[in-house]
């Protein structure tokens, strides 16, 4: 085999393996992330700080905009800390909600997710941005469009 040839095939090769390697790698985050979400999901549903914990970093704020309560309609704010403690004391959460995600962008260690959470009483439409933090995908910021249904 001549040299040109030689040069041609290993390096059609290794390009080949890096492909792979990194469609391999997105295909893994992607799945991550969808896990990361349905634990968030799953926080809420069942009461759960440790899924709680186990989905947002600890810095992470929800903004939750909308009906907020039996009234007051506007703005709220609740830091990870607040989101956890609720869960533990059962103020928040309990029912049993299904989700989908409609759309997810992966770049490198950032990601953002839309996504749709139903339960009987209410819709969420949540804007999730999420970080990699080691090889572990984190929440870490939520927009929540809340509303009740009538």
């Amino acid at each position: 085999m001549n040299f040109q040839k030689h040069f041609f095939l290993t390096t059609l090769s290794i390009l080949t393996i890096l492909l792979t390697n990194v469609f391999a790698s997105e295909k893994e985050d992607r799945e991550a992330i969808r896990q990361t979400i349905s634990y968030f999901v799953q926080s809420g549903d069942t009461q759960s700080s440790k899924l709680g914990k186990k989905s947002l970093h600890e810095d992470c704020k929800q903004i939750i905009l909308g009906n907020i309560g039996e009234t007051e309609k506007g703005f709220m704010e609740m830091p990870t800390s607040v989101y956890l403690k609720m869960l533990d004391e059962k103020k928040i959460g309990g029912d049993k909600r299904t989700f989908e995600i409609s759309s997810l962008e992966v770049s490198n260690q950032t990601a953002s997710a839309k996504v749709k959470i139903y339960s009987e009483k209410h819709t969420f439409t949540d804007f999730i941005s999420l970080a990699k933090f080691g090889n572990e995908w984190k929440i870490i910021g939520i927009l929540i469009d809340f509303q009740s249904e009538k």
